[in-house]
């Protein structure tokens, strides 16, 4: 896993649209279930990251995880049949 300093290419806008700012720590994508972003340098510095193909954000456990595990963001994933 690659870090990105302060002059990497690739950084991601943080800014959290419920509150302005990322704090410290991790959260799910609300765009996209397969991502999640984490910050710190209190908040001024992040990453989104992706989970590995198949798995999605599980925001309570903080992990990529089995869709079928997640209680929440159903409509990120269509249910086997």
């Amino acid at each position: 896993m690659a870090f990105c300093n302060n002059y990497c290419q690739d950084k991601v806008d943080m800014h959290y649209p419920d509150t302005g700012y990322c704090l410290n720590g991790t959260y799910f994508n609300p765009k996209d279930c397969t991502s999640y972003f984490r910050c710190w340098d209190r908040g001024l510095t992040g990453d989104k990251l992706f989970c590995p193909p198949g798995l999605v954000w599980n925001d309570e456990y903080k992990i990529c995880d089995w869709p079928y595990n997640l209680q929440t963001h159903e409509e990120c994933y269509e249910p086997l049949k």
